[in-house]
Protein backbone atom coordinates (compact mmCIF):
# COMPACT_ATOMS: atom_id res chain seq x y z
CA UNK A 1 0.00 0.00 0.00
CA UNK A 2 3.01 2.05 0.90
CA UNK A 3 4.48 1.42 -2.46
CA UNK A 4 1.05 2.22 -4.46
CA UNK A 5 0.89 5.99 -3.08
CA UNK A 6 4.55 6.44 -3.65
CA UNK A 7 4.01 5.49 -7.83
CA UNK A 8 0.86 7.68 -7.75
CA UNK A 9 2.35 10.86 -6.26
CA UNK A 10 5.30 10.01 -8.52
CA UNK A 11 2.76 9.86 -11.42
CA UNK A 12 1.28 13.23 -10.46
CA UNK A 13 4.76 14.85 -10.43
CA UNK A 14 5.68 13.60 -13.86
CA UNK A 15 2.50 14.88 -15.46
CA UNK A 16 3.30 18.39 -14.17
CA UNK A 17 6.65 17.97 -15.02
CA UNK A 18 7.89 16.57 -18.48
CA UNK A 19 11.61 16.88 -17.81
CA UNK A 20 13.71 13.87 -19.23
CA UNK A 21 15.06 13.20 -16.04
CA UNK A 22 12.25 13.06 -14.28
CA UNK A 23 10.71 10.76 -16.87
CA UNK A 24 13.90 8.05 -15.98
CA UNK A 25 13.86 8.51 -12.34
CA UNK A 26 10.06 7.27 -12.86
CA UNK A 27 10.75 4.30 -15.25
CA UNK A 28 13.46 2.96 -13.05
CA UNK A 29 11.06 3.44 -9.84
CA UNK A 30 8.15 1.60 -11.29
CA UNK A 31 10.71 -1.25 -13.22
CA UNK A 32 11.98 -1.86 -9.76
CA UNK A 33 8.98 -1.06 -7.38
CA UNK A 34 6.37 -1.29 -9.22
CA UNK A 35 3.07 -3.56 -9.09
CA UNK A 36 1.47 -4.70 -12.24
CA UNK A 37 -1.03 -1.95 -11.74
CA UNK A 38 1.96 0.28 -12.43
CA UNK A 39 4.13 -1.92 -15.09
CA UNK A 40 0.45 -1.21 -17.30
CA UNK A 41 0.07 2.42 -16.67
CA UNK A 42 3.99 2.67 -17.80
CA UNK A 43 2.98 1.02 -20.64
CA UNK A 44 0.38 3.41 -21.66
CA UNK A 45 2.70 6.28 -20.97
CA UNK A 46 5.55 5.52 -22.80
CA UNK A 47 6.29 3.11 -25.85
CA UNK A 48 7.72 -0.28 -25.07
CA UNK A 49 10.86 1.01 -27.15
CA UNK A 50 11.00 4.28 -25.05
CA UNK A 51 11.76 2.29 -21.76
CA UNK A 52 13.86 -0.32 -23.19
CA UNK A 53 16.20 2.98 -23.88
CA UNK A 54 15.53 4.80 -21.13
CA UNK A 55 16.71 1.51 -19.17
CA UNK A 56 19.33 0.60 -20.98
CA UNK A 57 21.07 4.32 -21.90
CA UNK A 58 20.42 5.52 -18.61
CA UNK A 59 21.18 3.02 -15.63
CA UNK A 60 20.28 3.22 -11.71
CA UNK A 61 21.79 2.16 -9.17
CA UNK A 62 18.67 1.32 -7.01
CA UNK A 63 18.48 -2.51 -8.42
CA UNK A 64 19.94 -4.71 -6.12
CA UNK A 65 20.35 -8.60 -6.60
CA UNK A 66 17.34 -9.83 -4.05
CA UNK A 67 15.33 -7.92 -6.57
CA UNK A 68 16.37 -10.50 -9.04
CA UNK A 69 15.74 -13.80 -7.46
Amino acid sequence: MCKTFVLRYTRVMIKASKQPTTQHYLVHFILCYGELEDMRWLLHQYVQEKIEAIFIRYPMKIYSKQTFL
